[in-house]
């Protein structure tokens, strides 16, 4: 659930928990039901106001004076008042008494010294089922310290709840990113399905992207360290002797030979390297349709005679019959097919070598396998192989750029390219998209 929603839960869900609190509250304090509580003060109402009626009915006006102040000085709240009438409108009855707002009005016609005077009688409270009495402003008022409360322990609970769901994992986040920073790559992929852990997610996948090429760069310097070393070794050694000794011509000359070799050696390390480089940085395609019979032909007339030169068999099997383009860059894929076949040639000195291609269909892409019956490759290997400077070689932990090159190449032709062994020996297998026809 997205962060989004589980904020919007959140808020919803505390609203409702204020308004539950909010009606016990007021059902435990004030009877919950008010109607039937306003009807019950309405009558004690009436029987003091009868009350003090009676008392005050027939008196002087100083007793009935007298009276009042007693009878309001038992609560405070209640407020009498007496006004003298004229004598026509004096009938002795009573009114009813009415509600004003939440408390009760009533007006009343007694006889003092003989003369009509109106009792006005003005309780502002009702009589809760607790039996305690109270305004409207000391409901409102307590209403409100509750409100108050609930906000406070609603305010508390939100906070928990976001530093669960944003805050804690955040923390996490930092946490991982400084380990990061000191070269540790130590957490767990995450199991939220929010926001965060999109976050999480990503940081994680870039965290993996950089451990990587970190990896990568420090086997590609330490390749490039062994690989010239070695040569640089020998142009060093037979220098010394070229230099320190009188030797004959032919010496001079074998020596000088190895020093051209290993210094071709040199040259084919850094074109390697530079082109990798190039090609990384270059994402252009100089696009073609070639048919599948076109690409096969081509495979055939570049290598069928340098490879019977080797006594290295080879044969191309064409399965695919229908008429499909395919749009590639010649140049990169040509180079695709050179590294390949270089590859099987250079790791597998045996006799009887051979070297089998077979071009077949499966849904939208075209594969070609490159399948020797030379030495397999350890399973645990097969994975690293299109690594720049991997070698499943156990005398060396590192080798060269060809597959790692036709694996940029491939990709760039949104392909995939795989290695696998098989029965006989090894298979490379690389898949082409079809072209869409208009």
């Amino acid at each position: 659930m997205s962060i989004k929603w589980k904020t919007t839960i959140l808020f919803i869900g505390s609203f409702c928990l204020n308004i539950l609190l909010l009606w016990l509250f007021f059902i435990y304090n004030y009877g919950g039901n008010l109607e039937m509580t306003m009807l019950e003060s309405r009558e004690n109402f009436m029987e003091e106001t009868k009350q003090l009626a009676e008392m005050v009915d027939g008196k002087s006006y100083k007793e009935a004076l007298v009276i009042i102040d007693e009878f309001e000085s038992e609560d405070s709240k209640r407020k009498v008042l007496l006004e003298k009438l004229p004598s026509s409108s004096m009938n002795n009855t009573w009114l009813p008494p009415t509600q004003n707002g939440f408390g009760f009005f009533d007006n009343l016609m007694v006889e003092i010294d003989g003369e009509n005077y109106v009792l006005i009688i003005n309780d502002q409270r009702a009589t809760l089922k607790s039996g305690s009495r109270v305004t409207v402003s000391e409901m409102v008022s307590s209403l409100l310290l509750f409100e108050c409360f609930i906000l406070c322990i609603i305010f508390i609970l939100q906070r928990y709840v976001f530093n669960m769901i944003i805050v804690k994992p955040l923390i996490e986040i930092k946490e991982n990113v400084d380990d990061f920073k000191q070269g540790k790559l130590s957490f767990n992929t995450p199991k939220k399905k929010d926001e965060i852990g999109e976050l999480e997610h990503s940081f994680l996948e870039m965290a993996i992207s950089l451990n990587k090429e970190k990896e990568i760069q420090s086997r590609m310097i330490a390749s490039i360290s062994h690989d010239i070393k070695t040569p640089l070794t020998v142009i060093m050694g037979f220098s010394e002797r070229l230099l320190s000794s009188s030797l004959d011509e032919n010496k001079k000359e074998a020596y000088l030979k190895a020093i051209h070799l290993q210094s071709d050696n040199i040259h084919k390390i850094v074109l390697d390297f530079d082109e990798l480089l190039e090609q990384s940085i270059d994402s252009n395609l100089e696009l073609k349709n070639v048919s599948i019979p076109y690409l096969c032909q081509m495979i055939e007339d570049e290598y069928k005679e340098y490879l019977n030169d080797k006594n290295v068999g080879f044969t191309i099997e064409n399965q695919v019959k229908e008429e499909i383009m395919l749009a590639v860059d010649i140049f990169k894929i040509r180079r695709v097919f050179m590294n390949i076949i270089g590859n099987a040639l250079r790791h597998n000195q045996i006799d009887g070598l051979m070297i089998m291609i077979n071009v077949h269909r499966d849904d939208n892409f075209v594969h070609f396998d490159f399948i020797n019956n030379g030495n397999k490759v350890d399973d645990s290997d097969l994975e690293n192989l299109f690594e720049p400077f991997y070698t499943s070689d156990k005398s060396r932990q590192l080798s060269g750029l060809g597959l790692s090159i036709c694996k940029l190449f491939i990709e760039k032709h949104q392909g995939r390219i795989k290695a696998k062994n098989v029965e006989d020996g090894f298979k490379i297998e690389i898949e082409l998209p079809i072209k869409e026809e208009n």
